[in-house]
């Protein structure tokens, strides 16, 4: 079985092996592509995610369809920017649900917003409707970043501003549990918090702590180091918010936490001291 797959449910498990005891090594949120590459066992397919991650997944959480069919479902997307996000029968907050996406979520828009409600398609077809605080388009206004792995190059005053917006959607996911392979707001890991800011930015980069030459990421100074840039440990990464401070999800902090890299501040996390393997950027005109 081989072909172009889009996730149809909230949130699907990824797991190393077929079978739901296995690791979890990531998650696929609702309107995320993938490839199978053509190994089954029972209920469990193998695929490639749009990102290059390998994995095993359950068969009734996919959408199957040709590459074709999924770029055009892809071009008029939006992403889910709150937490969580109701869509509803009608554009009424009394009118039943129809399904509840998680942050980083795709969706296709059908008309211009209206009185605060966004019309949507599902992959199924039906149409829904999503008060529009909660949804937005790629922030860096470029869908082309979805389809390219060479770094970006942008004038200085959208690079600040793309920068600060990478910084403040990871914040928003402060206080987030710490959940192995989770990418979503019940539970995220250490990577799967930086790629899925970078994703909801429309910038594909790999899915593990370390950088990886096929993607966006290119390695830097830590000289030239700056907000929304990215920082790899041994086993563990984070992105960079300013004045030596950094996001990440830690399993000994329980979540989702900033600390710092000075010694002296009350939020130092000593467990990385004299660590830091890499600083890596995605931001060309910075690159090493």
């Amino acid at each position: 079985m081989k072909g172009m797959v889009m996730v149809n449910v909230p949130v699907l498990p990824v797991y190393r092996h077929p079978e739901s005891g296995s690791e979890r090594v990531d998650e696929l949120l609702y309107g995320m592509w993938g490839q199978l590459l053509g190994k089954t066992c029972g209920e469990y397919v193998h695929l490639c995610t749009g990102y290059g991650y390998e994995g095993w997944c359950r068969r009734d959480g996919l959408k199957y369809g040709e590459w074709d069919i999924c770029r055009a479902w892809c071009s008029s997307r939006a992403f889910i920017h709150s937490r969580f996000a109701d869509i509803h029968q009608m554009p009424r907050i009394s009118s039943p649900i129809i399904l509840t996406l998680p942050k980083g979520s795709l969706i296709t828009v059908c008309e211009e917003e209206q009185d605060g409600w966004q019309q949507v398609e599902l992959l199924d077809r039906r149409i829904g409707y999503v008060q529009s605080c909660g949804m937005g388009p790629v922030s860096a206004g470029k869908r082309d970043c979805y389809w390219q792995n060479n770094g970006i190059m942008l004038p200085k005053k959208e690079e600040a501003a793309l920068r600060e917006s990478l910084v403040r959607t990871a914040k928003m996911y402060l206080g987030t549990p710490y959940r192995w392979g989770g990418k979503s707001p019940e539970g995220i890991d250490c990577s799967g918090l930086c790629s899925l800011v970078y994703w909801i930015h429309g910038i594909v980069i790999f899915r593990d702590s370390r950088i990886c030459p096929e993607y966006a990421v290119r390695k830097i100074s830590m000289s030239q180091m700056a907000p929304g840039d990215l920082l790899y440990f041994p086993g563990h990464m984070a992105m960079y918010v300013g004045d030596q401070q950094y996001i990440h999800s830690s399993n000994t902090c329980g979540g989702v936490v900033i600390s710092s890299m000075d010694p002296q501040s009350e939020n130092y996390f000593p467990l990385l001291e004299g660590k830091l393997i890499a600083v890596g950027s995605v931001f060309l005109h910075q690159e090493a």
